[in-house]
């Protein structure tokens, strides 16, 4: 295969992996974002390290990029552990709220 064969493969497997991408609601990612406190994208970082190994690391300019809703990116293992990282802040604070009004 001819260097220019080879890139041309390239770019058509990308734009068609880039077509087979689910979309994502732009709204319920806005709100995610806002969920997640400052320094979330490190912490998300080092948990994909710890959970998936060399698969999940990932920069965190990327993995704010793909949790950017005006960018068109998406990465399910990214969104996935950002939601789970805001449920288990969400569940943290209820839980100190209700030792906080037990004293």
């Amino acid at each position: 295969m001819t260097k220019i064969a080879h890139k041309r493969n390239i770019k058509e497997t990308k734009s068609k992996n880039f077509q087979n991408k689910i979309p994502i609601d732009r709204e319920l990612l806005i709100k995610l974002n806002e969920g997640l406190p400052h320094g979330s994208f490190t912490i998300i970082r080092t948990r994909l390290i710890e959970k998936y190994g060399d698969k999940g690391d990932k920069t965190t300019t990327y993995i704010r990029s793909v949790l950017n809703p005006d960018n068109p990116r998406n990465n399910p293992m990214i969104i996935d552990e950002a939601i789970a990282y805001r449920d288990e802040l969400e569940a943290w604070k209820v839980a100190l709220k209700a030792r906080i009004f037990r004293s």
